[in-house]
């Protein structure tokens, strides 16, 4: 190798090392997650759908696919016939954490180490019938009234069925049927509609609701990343969409705790407005102290998704399956 050369390779790897410092040193912690006392919302807790999901997302993204794989295994153990999946082994419901089980499944099965062939097929399956059975569900209408501004009339997903269509679950389920090649279904083009009109006037949002008896109301960080990451590539230019982006960049700081940033951070790198120090920013989230409860398990592959900015799978699902 001549000196040019090596210079060039070095200079790769610095660019590769500086884009991945997070993610790297979070790896000590992430290997944790190949356990599965690291499988629920804190350690030794029993396996839940979401932090599940979320691990493996982790892996994928890290381009540890082999390790995902018994992640991606335990979701497909509980889903049940219907396709859904409740928060944990054996309940019925809720079922919000359908989408997040198809968002890994799908990135799994597109990464660059993907799945051997029979477990792709098992997992795409799995994304076949637990995007049937989000089709199946639907939010509650209510009668237009005084009480709030937005559209009540617009269908989009519920935190629990037989209720309110809210911005969290319509985000997840928009993103997840986009991951999975349907973007063009009827569905999806409400559910962005949705999405748009729970977006607050000024930018941002909250859990879905904009005024609320002629007062508006605050926007909240994760939320707001949350519906940036799922819209991506859907309605960049739209006012409200990057007075939303614009919003977020200034609400992030110091005291911003580790889920709510990670979102944030996906949210603008999925408009191309990455943080030249989300490194910095995430380290210190990591280090705030956390509930008496413990620690959230799900917020060190959070992190990690975050960390790898635009090629985090939350965001290239999102903009790969966008209409354009």
């Amino acid at each position: 190798m001549n000196f040019e050369t090596y210079a060039i390779d070095v200079a790769e790897w610095q660019h590769v090392i500086k884009e991945r410092t997070l993610a790297v040193r979070s790896f000590a912690e992430l290997d944790a997650y190949t356990k599965p006392d690291h499988w629920g919302y804190r350690p030794q807790e029993q396996p839940a759908a979401e932090p599940l999901a979320l691990a493996a997302l982790a892996f994928v993204g890290a381009d540890r696919g082999d390790d995902a794989l018994p992640l991606l295994d335990k979701l497909s153990e509980l889903q049940s016939p219907s396709g859904a999946l409740g928060i944990y082994e054996g309940e019925a419901a809720p079922h919000w954490g359908t989408s997040l089980a198809i968002l890994a499944w799908s990135a799994a099965i597109k990464s660059k180490q993907p799945p051997a062939d029979d477990a792709a097929r098992r997992y795409q399956a799995a994304v076949v019938q637990g995007c049937r059975f989000l089709l199946s569900v639907e939010g509650k209408t209510i009668p237009p009234g005084s009480e709030v501004s937005h559209d009540t009339m617009l269908v989009g997903w519920p935190w629990i069925e037989s209720t309110h269509s809210w911005l969290e679950p319509t985000a997840f389920c928009f993103l997840a049927l986009k991951s999975a090649g349907m973007r063009a279904h009827p569905r999806c083009a409400e559910a962005l509609r949705l999405l748009l009109d729970r977006i607050l006037p000024g930018g941002g949002c909250n859990y879905g609701n904009t005024l609320v008896l002629g007062q508006v109301l605050r926007p909240h960080i994760q939320p707001t990343g949350i519906l940036l990451t799922a819209i991506a590539g859907d309605a960049d230019n739209h006012e409200r969409v990057i007075k939303s982006v614009a919003w977020l960049q200034q609400a992030i700081d110091e005291q911003t705790t580790a889920a709510s940033l990670a979102y944030a951070l996906m949210g603008l790198a999925a408009h191309g407005k990455a943080a030249t120090d989300a490194d910095e920013r995430l380290t210190r989230a990591l280090k705030l102290p956390t509930a008496k409860l413990g620690a959230w398990l799900p917020r060190v592959p959070l992190t990690v998704l975050a960390a790898l900015g635009a090629k985090s799978p939350l965001v290239t699902l999102s903009r790969e399956g966008a209409a354009g």
